[in-house]
């Protein structure tokens, strides 16, 4: 009787995934926007007071 070796060969794949996220885009032009918004209203007010 002959015995045969029987080689087992396992090959593991690993995938990795990398999500990447920018929220600081949105929130910079938001702020910007106000700000611009809180500049023409004050011009508006002052320029009121000075015909009042």
């Amino acid at each position: 009787k002959t015995k045969e070796n029987k080689t087992t060969t396992t090959t593991t794949t690993t995938t990795t995934t990398t999500t990447t996220t920018t929220t600081t885009t949105t929130t910079t032009t938001t702020t910007t926007t106000t700000l611009t918004g809180i500049n023409k209203t004050a011009k508006t007010s002052k320029k009121t007071n000075k015909k009042t």
